[in-house]
């Protein structure tokens, strides 16, 4: 008999989180051996389900700064064409050893009030760890450095519209052996999507403690960054680069 508590003989079906299984989430493999009462991902998603129904029977339309983007993040979608690597960019094939090169949307759910997005000027031959691009806005600046060694071949758009709007800016040349340790796996893809709910989360059971401008009747939060302030908004990003 397979012994499915010490994951003998396991089959994916057995694997299935409840939310997985119920069609609530796209992709989730327990990892608690379904302790859901100790589970951060089962209280985030329980806790989801709470405002949406209380929402729904208040009637109210406008939500939270943190719920909204808890649902964004929930909903982004894994999508296989595209190759996602460390330091929050990715790359899709376009012919030989020549790809697009891009950021991972679902850091660009946490980008606010971007002012100017700067180059660093970097041209032919990029090595690993070497900045590529700044993102400016009114909270200060993130940098997004290169998590393996490419050639720059084209650069396409570098706005911070065309960036906003989930556009590849520029074409490269890899080296196929370069790409396997830069890209991440679809269960780190998925790992990462459920510690951005977490620390999403952990800001929202702190909510009347943030936020310079939340309680004082002056700007109002529309944001992540307002809502924060610049010094956690930018706390907040970091963790995110360093995925």
């Amino acid at each position: 008999m397979a012994d499915k508590k010490n994951g003998t003989n396991k089959t994916f079906q057995d694997l299935k989180c409840i939310w997985m299984s119920s069609s609530v989430v796209e992709y989730k493999l327990c990892d608690k051996d379904f302790d859901c009462e100790n589970c951060q991902f089962d209280k985030v998603i329980r806790n989801l389900a709470v405002d949406a129904k209380q929402q729904s029977s208040t009637g109210e339309n406008p939500v939270s700064v943190l719920d909204s983007l808890m649902k964004k993040v929930k909903n982004q979608v894994y999508e296989p064409k595209n190759i996602y690597l460390r330091s929050q960019l990715m790359v899709k094939h376009l012919f030989a050893d020549t790809y697009y090169l891009g950021i991972n949307p679902a850091i660009l759910l946490f980008l606010d009030n971007i002012n100017s997005v700067k180059d660093a000027g970097r041209q032919g031959y990029i090595l690993k760890n070497q900045a590529l691009f700044r993102v400016e806005g009114e909270w200060g600046y993130i940098t997004f450095t290169s998590p393996m060694n490419f050639t720059l071949l084209d650069k396409l758009n570098l706005s911070a519209e065309d960036i906003l709007s989930n556009k590849w800016f520029a074409i490269i040349s890899i080296d196929q052996p370069e790409i396997e340790p830069a890209r991440i796996t679809t269960d780190e893809w998925y790992n990462n999507q459920v510690n951005s709910l977490n620390l999403l989360n952990e800001y929202k059971l702190n909510t009347p403690k943030i936020g310079a401008t939340l309680m004082d009747g002056g700007i109002p939060v529309k944001n992540l960054n307002r809502l924060l302030g610049n010094n956690e908004y930018l706390k907040v990003l970091s963790k995110l680069l360093n995925e």
